[in-house]
């Protein structure tokens, strides 16, 4: 059971993690001091994955898809070239190794059609005969919600179809953009020292591409089973457009709601929920139908065992 500060700490991180721990402690009431002792408290019991930089792929002339796999596994060594496969590929921003409808669901960015069916066909080589039904979906439009916000409304909004306005970023804009993937929380001074910057150029860098949306902002991922949360990824396929926000109201104001991805295909919306120990997912999808069975075609669910980014 969390306590009021560590819960306010997670808010705040989650709606900044790149917050300086001064500003961290002002606003909840507490010294810079406990402010560090708490994040470092968090990452070394595991409840934190990460602190992650929400970047605009789009704005980078990068579209995504979405890969959703059921498979069959014929040996370990298999799935553990798949892994480690999906790990070295930088196009797999974050992946999903899941039990249920869907065994993968991964999330690619490319630069084109004939770039993703490349990183396919690679897939397909590893895989072989163990694929048994794919889908594959352009993503239109992501959004990342804001668990710890008891206010409901702290997200981050962002298109996943590249567009004629593409942001040409320099050689040290990308490097800079790589280390704050890696961690958002680096410190300007690190990462300036790393790739033989200054630390004024640094921050300059970093500004223009905040300023710019291509850097949407920062976060942070939380390890779900430390928290006694269950991660599920729900597929549905919606009969009309109109009713998606309605879809993901339900959710969200229910405080489950992690991220949602509109896509183009039949199957156009998935959500990531983050579901409490103490609710029972069959009994909240049942609501969900009750409420919405006329609003949907199908929904598939699919608990998420792995979390790859």
């Amino acid at each position: 059971m969390l306590k009021k500060k560590e819960f306010d700490l997670l808010s705040e991180l989650e709606k900044n993690s790149r917050i300086p721990l001064s500003e961290l402690g002002k606003n909840i009431s507490i010294s810079k001091e406990n402010a560090n002792y708490l994040i470092k408290k968090f990452q070394k019991q595991e409840f934190i994955f990460r602190f992650e930089t929400i970047t605009n792929y789009a704005k980078l002339g990068l579209t995504g898809y979405q890969l959703n796999l059921k498979l069959n596994f014929t040996s370990r060594r298999k799935y553990h070239n798949f892994k480690e496969y999906i790990e070295k590929n930088s196009t797999f921003k974050f992946s999903h190794f899941c039990e249920g409808y869907y065994d993968f669901i991964g999330f690619i960015y490319v630069t084109s059609i004939s770039k993703f069916n490349e990183v396919y066909h690679e897939v397909k080589l590893i895989l072989e005969e163990s694929i048994i039904d794919e889908k594959i979906s352009i993503l239109t439009e992501s959004k990342k919600y804001c668990i710890f916000d008891k206010d409901k409304h702290s997200e981050f909004r962002y298109y996943a179809i590249s567009d004629n306005t593409i942001d040409k970023i320099s050689e040290t804009q990308q490097m800079i953009l790589q280390e704050l993937e890696q961690n958002s929380r680096t410190p300007v001074t690190e990462i300036a020292k790393k790739n033989s910057l200054s630390t004024r150029a640094t921050m300059y860098s970093i500004k223009k591409m905040e300023n710019e949306d291509i850097i949407l902002g920062y976060s942070l991922m939380i390890n779900a089973s430390a928290f006694k949360f269950t991660r599920y990824i729900i597929d549905i396929s919606v009969k009309n457009i109109q009713s998606i926000p309605e879809i993901i109201y339900f959710f969200k104001e229910k405080n489950l709601l992690r991220a949602s991805y509109q896509r183009l295909n039949f199957t156009n919306l998935s959500l990531e929920i983050l579901c409490p120990e103490e609710i029972i997912i069959q009994d909240l999808l049942f609501d969900f139908r009750e409420l919405y069975n006329k609003s949907f075609h199908q929904c598939e669910i699919s608990l998420v065992r792995e979390v790859i980014f």
